[in-house]
């Protein structure tokens, strides 16, 4: 059953990594990587990922200023891809802009007694 559910968002991740590896366009590019994103976090959710926790991060104005984008990280610490150095519209100031909306942690705790 997980494996069924599983093949939606693993289909669409590989399209999305397509789409980010041929078109030419840093705008397109940014629109693929969200959607990349969320359907990696849709993957790991479904698939419980115990290997580490992961972080799901948002910036608040990621595309036109007004709408939200979204990645994953390994680390709370923002490094925003949506708005990094070489975007000429903010600059280096928006490199840490958002943060931590989630986590996905399906990591079992053992305790030693």
């Amino acid at each position: 059953m997980i494996y069924q559910t599983a093949l939606d968002p693993y289909n669409n991740a590989k399209n999305e990594l397509e789409a980010i590896l041929a078109d030419p366009s840093l705008t397109e590019k940014r629109g693929s990587l969200n959607i990349l994103s969320d359907n990696i976090r849709n993957l790991l959710v479904i698939v419980k990922y115990d290997g580490a926790k992961v972080y799901w991060q948002e910036c608040p104005m990621a595309f036109d200023g007004d709408k939200p984008g979204n990645w994953l990280s390994k680390t709370k610490d923002v490094r925003n891809p949506y708005l990094g150095t070489k975007d000429p519209k903010y600059g280096n100031s928006m490199l840490e802009c958002g943060g931590p909306k989630d986590t996905i942690n399906f990591i079992v705790e053992t305790s030693v007694q």
